[in-house]
């Protein structure tokens, strides 16, 4: 039986960021709930979990990011990765180039990364 593909999500939102790894045959190997506070923390926070899930689980074969605001997710724009516009301007900080996430949207490493925002 082959090995299962790693996939991890974070769903960034205003009061909390959801973050979890699950595997391509269905299981959810890992998740956690982090309060949204400044972008420093709650990144690191993020990165913090993802360095321990792939130390637990295997690396990620990809990673799925969907904003609470709009992400900029044209790859040779200056913002890249960025929250472009959200109503508190309190966090703007790039999601995709920040820390360990970094890693997701290297081009350098094979997986992908795939963003997407609902704005409402």
């Amino acid at each position: 039986m082959p090995k299962p593909i790693l996939i991890g999500g974070v769903e960034a939102g205003g009061t909390k960021f959801v973050c979890g790894v699950g595997a391509s045959d269905g299981r959810v190997l890992d998740q956690v709930r982090i309060p949204t506070t400044t972008p420093e923390e709650t990144l690191a926070a993020v990165n913090a979990f993802f360095a321990r899930a792939e130390a637990d689980h295997g690396d990620l074969a990809a990673l799925g990011v969907c904003s609470f605001g709009p992400l900029s997710l044209n790859p040779g724009a200056a913002d890249h990765g960025a929250i472009t516009r959200e109503k508190s301007k309190s966090f703007s900080a790039p999601l995709l180039r920040t820390g360990r996430t970094a890693r997701f949207s290297d081009s350098s490493w094979p997986a992908r990364t795939l963003a997407g925002t609902l704005v409402v």
